[in-house]
């Protein structure tokens, strides 16, 4: 199955389809679900799940990323391994219980998708919570409605119980980011893909230290076209860079 890798995307477009909860959840959560039928029944993926006795391969595990469904895990559950999950964000609120058997507490741990580090006042540790449950529903409300349209035929993914991981790689720091509790199983790896800084270029190098009041490196990837930035984006971030001594 071939996957299309999408370059300089418009901003508005992104915050329209990702930004709410109500729009991106469901939305990952159909597209987890049409790669698991993809992947599944490709020919390929039925012959790897083969027992050994069957002429499989054999594997020790599976390690997998958990995007929006369960049904990622069912190499696992079919052939009796251990799961590994990597999760290339922070934690996935509101995946974590699912997965994990634990939820931190919403007082404490922001949402992935709150607009806040941490909750401090009242209003903030309140919409936390009401945010979390919201996409626990979210997510168990849509996969409970694809699941129902296929109650007629259902999924080699949804006949069989889920199996949980045995340990979570996640992309994130205890250094860049606010403290929270997390079970023994899971694994904070973020910065583990760095190498070795090189030499700047000459030219940026110049520029830096002929720059009397210092220099701001500020970089938002190559996924977003940040000339369809909207105005008010910009200015949020020109006031908080202002800022900075």
């Amino acid at each position: 199955m071939d996957t299309i890798m999408k370059l300089d995307v418009d901003l508005a477009e992104v915050l329209e389809k990702f930004a709410k909860p109500s729009s991106i959840l469901p939305l990952v959560v159909t597209i987890s679900r049409s790669l698991c039928d993809a992947i599944f029944r490709d020919d390929r993926m039925v012959a790897a799940m083969r027992p050994i006795s069957d002429g499989g391969s054999g594997y020790d595990m599976v390690i997998v990323e958990p995007v929006g469904s369960e049904c990622v895990s069912h190499a696992t559950t079919a052939m009796g391994l251990p799961l590994v999950f990597v999760v290339p964000s922070p934690m996935i609120s509101h995946f974590e219980g699912a997965s994990l058997g634990h939820v931190p507490n919403p007082a404490s741990v922001s949402h992935l998708m709150a607009g806040h580090a941490v909750p401090r006042s009242f209003v903030q540790r309140f919409g936390n919570s009401v945010l979390l449950a919201y996409s626990v529903f979210l997510v168990r409300y849509a996969e409970w409605s694809l699941k129902r349209q296929d109650a007629a035929a259902p999924k080699p993914f949804d006949v069989l119980e889920p199996v949980r991981p045995s340990a979570v790689f996640v992309n994130c720091h205890f250094a860049t980011e606010a403290s929270r509790p997390l079970p023994p199983n899971v694994v904070q790896v973020g910065g583990l893909h760095l190498e070795q800084p090189k030499s700047l270029p000459s030219d940026i190098l110049e520029f830096i230290i002929e720059s009397s009041n210092g220099v701001i490196y500020f970089t938002f990837g190559s996924v977003v076209k940040m000339s369809t930035m909207p105005n008010y984006i910009q200015k949020s971030f020109k006031e908080a860079l202002a800022q900075v001594p």
